[in-house]
């Protein structure tokens, strides 16, 4: 069995693979998205020491924590070597838990990542924080701030509650960002949307698609 599986066309072989991988889809599945929870889990639990919770802040969500390369050399290593959480998660335990991450939340990843980066004075980036203080300021009626509490405004963002956004930044044509805060403008702020920081964002949106909230 081995050396015929050797002399197989790779190509054959992947084509075979995508075949039966289809027709077990349903069953196959369930059982990835355990596995993938339960690697992200683990990770998080060793690289917090078992508090499951930011290095930073309080947060504890499962889904608005993930891994940060302490160095910040997350870039870097990206491009050699594995890329998401999961993957990332599955090389730190296979490499016995290097002691080159940290569990952060988003909103905390985010703004550790701006520091090494921060020039005040940019006057380029003048107008773009102009449109989006209006953009947050419309639609989150005056308080700028998340639901939760945050109210840096470099962690605020527009969140599509029927979690449509990619959808409909395609349908605009704009990758997200001032792109999309300029066309909201430009239709006058309509209504359908709200305000989030990052972490609620995204966990908001992972639970949405989990159809769970894990504990």
């Amino acid at each position: 069995c081995a050396g015929y599986e050797k002399d197989r066309d790779p190509e054959s072989r992947k084509a075979q693979h995508r075949k039966s991988h289809h027709k077990r889809r349903e069953k196959i599945l369930p059982y990835q998205k355990k596995k993938c929870l339960e690697r992200k889990m683990e990770a998080i639990r060793v690289y917090s020491d078992g508090s499951m919770k930011c290095a930073f802040c309080p947060e504890s969500r499962l889904y608005a924590l993930g891994l940060d390369h302490v160095n910040g050399d997350g870039a870097t290593q990206r491009k050699d070597g594995p890329r998401g959480c999961v993957a990332t998660s599955l090389w730190a335990k296979k490499n016995g838990w290097p002691k080159v991450f940290r569990v952060l939340c988003h909103n905390c990843n985010w703004l550790a990542s701006l520091l090494p980066r921060a020039s005040p004075g940019l006057s380029c980036y003048k107008s773009a924080d102009k449109l989006k203080e209006q953009t947050i300021c419309h639609y989150s009626e005056g308080s700028m701030a998340c639901p939760c509490g945050i109210s840096d405004i470099r962690v605020l963002t527009i969140d599509h509650p029927d979690a449509d956004g990619a959808a409909h930044r395609r349908a605009l044509g704009v990758v997200g960002g001032s792109q999309l805060y300029r066309r909201l403008r430009q239709a006058g702020f309509p209504p359908g949307y709200r305000i989030l920081c990052f972490s609620c964002n995204l966990a908001t949106y992972l639970e949405q698609k989990a159809g769970s909230v894990p504990h």
